[in-house]
């Protein structure tokens, strides 16, 4: 018998039309941020793993036309090239690593990479996959001075590995020795890495619990910092006198909410007294501090959550205990949150790769309880160390004029500093922006890194140079202009109402 081919009928044009909305539509479901428990089974049933959290960081990556995964080759000269990949520590673990550098002119002699670099450091519960709207800027100015330029995702957060966090619930003699060795847990990798990589100084900007880390580590490390852009930085002021407890009493529960963007900010607000230092902020000096429930239920709410942060429990084990719901919640939460990206593979991406981030093991996530006290204050705070800095490293406190973190510990450090001979401290203020100010006006954040890390006029090092030009040590004035430039008159007129930049510059 001859078996005669078969041919595949083909369809009309109205229901080829038809086939491909359908597929569209399916694609269009499946990267869609889950806001119903169906939804949030189809992801629940994808996260948990460290190969799918690396695919959702990918997806962010690939934003950077310049991104190469190992094997691929690096794009031509000249240009900048990132990569990804884990660098292993002495002891086994690894932190998670981008980096970003210019890309070698041809016939440049390859060898060791050494010197400064610039290093970006994300908050609690992050990655650095956050901070994709800040790539490119970060890895101009590195290049643009010849450094490297690094984001990294901190010992027991993002993709890094997850040791486990017993050392959190060790007893210590007192609150600033439970600090300090909480902090070990993440520095003395960080010291590490330095190494490692033969960086000699380093330029860092570090966001939220990050900032405090990286305040940290500069004090525990002074020769190894050369300036440091803080943004919204926890852990500054001390914790309020009794006459003000009143104003933080009640407001526990949405402090590591806040941390991670979820819930609304509501600062309440009391004149300042400060006479000593004019103010250029335009409104009363704000508290940090949040709504909370009132009456009866309000002063139940405030033990519960204080014993839960007492007792080292971590909101997000609570969220990965509640299965689907949990990534319901999640889901719920970055529809809000990321509402502001016009795109919506901007926003699934986003939500998805923070859905990764959570759903793996809890590790460094439980140092909150140790590092700082029901309210988000710390228990060794930084305003008190931060005379010890040295004069010779630069630091911007930032925060957004939206932020639920209070700018006058960052001005009450910059008074310190100044008290102890670093005049190099300022606080910056950034319009239109909340806590996570690096997302929410990432133009106006990325012109604040352009005045205060990339080099002095002049110094042209892109796309390759040596690896040991000085960091930039801008005035204040440059300062202010270099984060509003660019704009039209009228809009600096607008954004200048509600942007300071603060400095005890000479």
């Amino acid at each position: 018998m001859v078996s005669l081919p078969l041919h595949r009928r083909s369809r009309s044009p109205a229901s080829e039309e038809r086939h491909l909305q359908k597929k569209k539509a399916k694609a269009a479901k499946e990267k869609s941020i889950p806001t119903s428990f169906i939804d949030s089974l189809r992801t629940y049933s994808k996260v948990g793993s460290m190969s799918e959290a690396e695919k959702s960081q990918e997806a962010l990556l690939r934003r950077l036309p310049y991104f190469r995964l190992p094997g691929e080759p690096d794009p031509a000269y000249p240009s900048l090239v990132a990569h990804q990949y884990k660098l292993q520590l002495a002891n086994g673990t690894e932190i998670n690593t981008i980096e970003i550098k210019a890309v070698r002119a041809p016939g440049e002699d390859e060898q060791t990479e050494e010197g400064e670099a610039n290093i970006l450091l994300h908050g609690y519960a992050l990655g650095g996959g956050f901070f994709w709207k800040n790539f490119e800027t970060f890895g101009q100015i590195a290049a643009k001075t010849g450094r490297r330029a690094f984001i990294l995702d901190w010992m027991g957060m993002g993709l890094s590995s997850r040791p486990s966090p017993k050392v959190f619930s060790k007893s210590h003699p007192s609150d600033a020795a439970r600090a300090a060795a909480a902090e070990s847990f993440f520095l003395e990798p960080l010291l590490e890495f330095f190494d490692i990589k033969k960086i000699s100084t380093a330029q860092l900007v570090g966001h939220s619990l990050g900032g405090y880390l990286t305040l940290a580590f500069a004090l525990r490390f002074p020769t190894r910092v050369s300036n440091m852009i803080l943004l919204s930085p926890a852990g500054i002021p001390s914790y309020p006198e009794s006459s003000s407890k009143s104003k933080v009493d009640g407001k526990l529960e949405q402090a590591l909410e806040m941390e991670i963007g979820m819930g609304s900010p509501s600062g309440s607000e009391e004149d300042s007294d400060d006479d000593d230092e004019p103010s250029t902020s335009t409104g009363p000096r704000k508290i940090q501090t949040f709504k909370g429930p009132t009456g009866d239920s309000g002063k139940l709410m405030k033990k519960f959550y204080s014993w839960m942060w007492e007792s080292n429990m971590s909101p997000l084990e609570v969220v990965r205990m509640m299965g689907p719901f949990g990534q319901l919640l999640l889901g719920k939460y970055s529809t809000h949150r990321f509402s502001s990206l016009p795109s919506s593979d901007d926003r699934y991406d986003l939500s998805y790769y923070l859905a990764n981030l959570i759903a793996l093991p809890g590790s460094g996530e439980y140092s909150v309880a140790s590092l700082l006290r029901p309210g988000a204050f710390a228990r060794s705070p930084l305003l008190g160390r931060v005379s010890s800095l040295g004069s010779d490293i630069g630091v911007v406190f930032a925060y957004g004029d939206k932020d639920w973190m209070d700018e006058e510990g960052g001005r009450e450090a910059v008074k310190a500093m100044k008290k102890a001979g670093n005049r190099k401290g300022s606080v910056f203020v950034c319009p239109e922006a909340g806590h996570h100010l690096y997302m929410d006006n990432a133009d106006v954040v990325n012109k604040l890194f352009w005045d205060r890390l990339a080099p002095p006029p002049g110094v042209e090092g892109f796309p390759s140079a040596p690896r040991s030009v000085p960091p930039s040590r801008r005035a204040s004035t440059s300062a202010t202009e270099g984060a509003l430039s660019g704009f039209t008159p009228s809009q600096v007129r607008n954004r200048f109402s509600c942007c300071c930049f603060e400095s005890e510059f000479d």
